[in-house]
């Protein structure tokens, strides 16, 4: 997946003020199969980040996957083991990568966030994404917390103390997020509904 002009922001900013921008990027995610746990959504992951100008250039073609040049080539070698998995089964699969969908994510990164774990506490980011979904002329933000874990053990913990922190920064109890690719396609069917 790969998402265009996600643009990375430091901290609250100074006195009020926006955050300040700090890179402009596209970032290309492989995922993993998804495991629903009682606290919420376990799902491995790996993320690069790359220009601007080498996102155009895969969103238009992403290639095949074991020629050069693909997808997957976006991560430097050695690549990590999830996405030589995940470029095997394309491979496999046979033919061309295809484009399927496509939103804009503002995402702001507040580091370091601590959650309690087994072995300590943890230090990782929170991020907080704005992701707005287009379709036929018709669009839609949505919000989103969440924090990236070494693993699924510090979800219990990590999970209730990202709900405090949305809790005491909104005032309202937030509820389970529905992925983004997920997300834009329901918002694609709702406008052709209309249609």
């Amino acid at each position: 997946h790969i998402a265009p002009e996600s643009v990375g922001c430091d901290g609250e900013g100074v006195g009020g003020a926006p955050p300040q921008v700090v890179k402009e990027t596209w970032e290309v995610t492989v995922k993993g199969k998804g495991v629903e746990l009682a606290s919420g959504w376990c799902k491995p992951e790996e993320e690069v980040s790359i220009s601007v100008a080498e996102g155009l250039r895969l969103l238009a073609d992403p290639g095949t996957p074991g020629a050069a040049g693909n997808l997957f080539d976006a991560f430097p070698a050695p690549k990590p083991a999830l996405v030589r998995e995940c470029e095997a089964l394309c491979a496999a699969a046979g033919g061309a990568l295809a484009h399927q969908d496509q939103f804009v994510n503002l995402r702001c990164k507040y580091a370091p966030f601590v959650v309690p774990a087994p072995a300590g506490p943890e230090a990782t980011a929170l991020e907080v994404d704005r992701t707005t979904f287009s379709h036929a002329g018709a669009s839609l933000t949505d919000a989103e917390v969440e924090c990236e874990l070494s693993s699924p053990a510090v979800m219990p913990a990590a999970t209730a103390a990202l709900h405090a922190v949305v809790v005491k920064a909104c005032g309202y109890e937030p509820w389970p997020a529905v992925g983004k690719r997920k997300r834009c396609r329901l918002f694609a069917a709702a406008v052709k509904a209309r249609m």
